[in-house]
């Protein structure tokens, strides 16, 4: 299992998708991807990209908030 967090305090884990939790613990997403993810990164400039990888798979996306450092 893959987490990371941000810096607004969103924890970001992989399991057979992506779960999105808040800063109260609160479940407040899920990133659904075509393949099971297996790791989490934020990159990119601005650290706003959470970049996911999968078996065969890279996949990207935008998030509102930086990843924490």
């Amino acid at each position: 299992t893959a987490v990371v967090s941000d810096a607004a305090g969103n924890v970001y884990i992989a399991g057979s998708q992506i779960w999105i939790y808040d800063r109260t613990g609160a479940e407040s997403g899920v990133l659904e991807v075509p393949e099971r993810p297996c790791g989490l990164a934020f990159g990119g400039d601005d650290q706003h990209t959470l970049f996911i990888g999968a078996r065969r798979s890279l996949y990207a996306i935008r998030t509102a908030a930086a990843g924490a450092r």
